[in-house]
């Protein structure tokens, strides 16, 4: 339910979103930052651990992203439709 729900319905969200002409650039473009963040987490988490002594340092940082992401996931519009 939840990571297969969410490679199922995210991409018809972009879809549905953005339109099906944009789907490609949306895809590559958010996968890419996801790939990097991925590989960033644990680095950024053990220099942090490393710096502080523990994780809580880390644990609030990812907190903080979480709420970014959510903010700007609500305060985006849907784009206008391309001139014909």
């Amino acid at each position: 339910m939840g990571i297969g729900g969410m490679l199922t319905v995210l991409p018809l969200a972009w879809a549905d979103y953005f339109g099906r002409a944009s789907y490609g650039a949306i895809r590559g473009t958010a996968l890419s930052v996801q790939v990097v963040a991925q590989a960033a987490g644990p680095l950024i988490s053990g220099i942090l651990r490393d710096y502080t002594g523990d994780y809580v340092w880390s644990l609030w940082v990812f907190v903080a992203f979480s709420v970014i992401a959510i903010l700007t996931a609500v305060l985006i519009r849907v784009p206008p439709p391309p001139a014909r």
